[in-house]
């Protein structure tokens, strides 16, 4: 069965099929949906799409709100306190918020965590949290330091062959 309608122009569009020897429809023209009206994925339940405001797209499954998309000047990808952005097969590598507090969790059993960086076209492992080690963190570039304080006060850090502690702003008080 094929739905079609005048075009405006004398002649006929087709808008929609059904498919009988494969039981689908095809939509074959844009779907409009109303503001604020939801498309639903599980026959009308809780997973569907809404427009719920403008420029803001909201997908839910379950009934909850899993991802918000918006477009407002400054454009967002949320995701709200408790659900967790996740990577990997196995959810290996987890982002979240719990409403108070932020978390980067590697849950995989000894599965180090690199911050890799870009410095002038070399792509070099920053910091090394590492798995194994009882979470030690490894800064292993040579000439790499570690600053603590607002001004850079406290230097940490090897040069390849010294090893280096400057005090640079006060007193060292030991």
């Amino acid at each position: 069965i094929i739905f079609r309608c005048d075009d405006n122009s004398g002649g006929l569009t087709s808008y929609m099929a059904l498919v009988g020897t494969t039981p689908a429809v095809t939509i074959q023209q844009d779907v409009k949906l109303t503001a604020t009206k939801k498309l639903y994925l599980d026959g009308g339940s809780g997973t569907y799409l809404v427009e719920s405001s403008n420029d803001v797209l909201d997908i839910y499954a379950g009934g909850t709100n899993m991802l918000r998309i918006e477009e407002s000047g400054t454009d967002y990808v949320q995701v709200f306190d408790n659900t967790k952005f996740v990577v990997g097969t196995g959810k290996d590598l987890q982002i979240y918020h719990d409403g108070s507090n932020n978390y980067i969790d590697s849950i995989t059993s000894d599965q180090d965590l690199f911050i890799r960086v870009n410095d002038g076209g070399s792509q070099i492992n920053a910091i090394q949290i590492d798995a194994s080690d009882n979470g030690s963190v490894f800064m292993k570039n040579d000439n790499q330091f570690l600053y603590i304080g607002a001004g850079n006060d406290i230097a940490i850090g090897h040069n390849g062959t010294n090893s280096i502690f400057n005090n640079n702003t006060g007193t060292l008080q030991i």
